[in-house]
């Protein structure tokens, strides 16, 4: 998977990923690799749809793997994206947020 992106990667793909750099495309296996949480979140705010969309949108289809990921639309999205999942982290679940409210709430 490159984290970077939030998309999933087949075996072949993840050794022309890695070669990109990990400025472009952080790869992490799915099995081998330790995840920390702002990754797991990335990979479930991105996905390979929502990727795809972003390259039709800009005309990317058919560039090269270089020329997609090193584009500006690509990396305003990685950036976009690692942000959001560290927003997300940091902001409390719908349950957290009722629970401090029951803390909260006099009696």
């Amino acid at each position: 998977a490159s984290v970077s992106n939030g998309v999933f990667l087949c075996l072949a793909c993840s050794g022309k990923h890695r070669g990109l750099g990990v400025h472009i495309s952080f790869v992490r296996s799915l099995t081998m690799d330790a995840w920390k949480p702002e990754q797991l979140q990335a990979m479930e705010l991105g996905g390979n749809e929502l990727f795809r969309k972003l390259m039709q949108e800009h005309g990317l289809t058919g560039a090269s793997l270089d020329q997609r990921y090193s584009a500006a639309p690509a990396a305003e999205y990685r950036k976009s994206l690692q942000a959001s999942a560290r927003q997300s982290l940091q902001a409390p679940s719908p349950a957290q947020a009722s629970e401090r409210q029951s803390v909260q709430a006099p009696s």
